[in-house]
């Protein structure tokens, strides 16, 4: 054989040789492989059988924890188990309610103690009503011996209430005939009493009256003098003077006004500034400001007439003080009594209501008539008349008021 042949199959065998090995390798590899498969297969199937194993027993034991569950209660709504937290819960309400002692594990060692309470509280309550059926019986044997006395007693209440209801008729008689004479006693009493006291209210009424009339007399008195004694201190000082004088007019004007209260009808004494004599008299006819027209009533010497700068006089005038006057009156003329009042005041006469003792005057009006047989009633019939007359206040007419208004 050649070289080239023999190099030849040399290659051929190491072909077949790597080939055999590669078979080899390839066998021994799937066989490893499915070994291996089958061992994983094995696992599994024992995996699946502990499963299946444990599954039935997790049934088994959910079913012995339902059928517990529903004897101990306290499932939730969708009938599950016992939630072992309400279990706990319950187990601690227990221990506080029934003051169980010792630390409870669970609801099976709270038991004995709930039991051991509530048998404790049975022979309570049956020593409570063995008791109370003694005291009943006892009740009824008192009872029975209080019927028995009340039976003997009524009989003597009843003699004694008809010795008593006897006894008290006969009081009733008496005190009846006494209450007569009292009363006969009281009323002959009251008699002397009203009797009596109405000496006493007139004796006190006529003292209070006379000591009301006294007490007005008296204010009406120290005004009286109070004004005199105002009068008398300035009786030689003039009220005023002579502006200018025209005797022929027997008209004159003085230096006095409305600002010193004159009013028409008001009349002065006109005398000599120097030597005091009197030269005549003189009468308001209209009022101005600060002067005043006056007409000369009278003149003492027709050699000596009035003339500017004679001083006048008037003892109860009071350029200081407004005159305080009441109206009297069922009218006043023309005028309202509104109008009258404001009138007045506008010549420094003050109008008041009622009379009192510092009034100076009252000024009558129109007469009042009888309103049934129309006849017109006195002005001594008015109480303001009386009480003017009474504290000495100057009643004017009212031709005089209206002097006053220059009328």
């Amino acid at each position: 054989m050649s070289r080239s042949n023999r190099g030849a199959a040399q290659v051929s065998l190491m072909w077949v040789i790597a080939l055999a090995v590669i078979s080899l390798v390839a066998f021994l590899f799937a066989f490893m492989s499915q070994q291996k498969l089958v061992d994983v297969q094995v696992v599994n199937d024992a995996l699946r059988a502990e499963t299946a194993e444990a599954k039935a027993l997790f049934e088994v034991e959910s079913d012995k924890g339902l059928k517990i569950s529903k004897s101990v209660g306290y499932q939730g709504a969708d009938g599950s188990m016992t939630s072992v937290d309400t279990v706990k819960a319950a187990t601690t309400e227990l221990q506080a309610v029934f003051a169980l002692e010792g630390n409870l594990r669970d609801l099976s060692a709270a038991v004995p103690g709930v039991i051991g309470k509530y048998n404790a509280l049975t022979r309570e309550r049956d020593a409570f009503k063995t008791e109370v059926a003694q005291l009943r019986n006892d009740l009824d044997a008192r009872q029975a011996s209080f019927q028995t006395a009340l039976s003997d007693k009524d009989g003597q209440l009843r003699d004694a209430r008809r010795e008593g209801e006897d006894a008290l008729a006969s009081l009733n008689n008496q005190l009846l005939n006494l209450e007569r004479e009292r009363d006969g006693l009281r009323e002959q009493y009251q008699d002397l009493d009203r009797s009596a006291a109405n000496e006493r209210s007139a004796h006190a009424d006529a003292i209070v009256a006379k000591d009301r009339d006294y007490a007005v007399m008296k204010q009406r008195n120290d005004i009286v003098n109070n004004r005199l004694n105002q009068l008398v201190g300035r009786q030689e000082v003039s009220d005023g003077s002579i502006l200018v004088a025209e005797a022929s007019l027997s008209k004159a004007w003085i230096d006095k006004g409305r600002m010193a209260r004159v009013r028409p009808g008001l009349e002065f004494e006109v005398r000599n500034p120097l030597s005091g004599a009197v030269k005549g008299r003189i009468r308001v006819l209209s009022v101005e400001e600060v002067r005043a027209e006056v007409a000369i009533l009278a003149t003492t010497d027709k050699y000596d007439p009035i003339r500017s700068n004679d001083a006048i006089f008037n003892p109860i005038y009071d350029a200081g003080r407004s005159p305080i006057a009441v109206l009297l009156g069922d009218g006043f003329g023309r005028y309202s009594k509104g109008d009258l009042t404001a009138m007045l005041g506008e010549i420094g006469v003050e109008v008041r209501d009622d009379l009192t003792v510092e009034s100076d005057y009252l000024l009558l009006g129109t007469p009042f008539f009888d309103e049934d047989s129309g006849d017109m009633l006195s002005w001594e019939a008015h109480d303001s008349y009386k009480t003017a007359k009474a504290l000495s206040v100057k009643v004017v007419a009212s031709r005089d008021w209206m002097i006053w208004l220059g009328q």
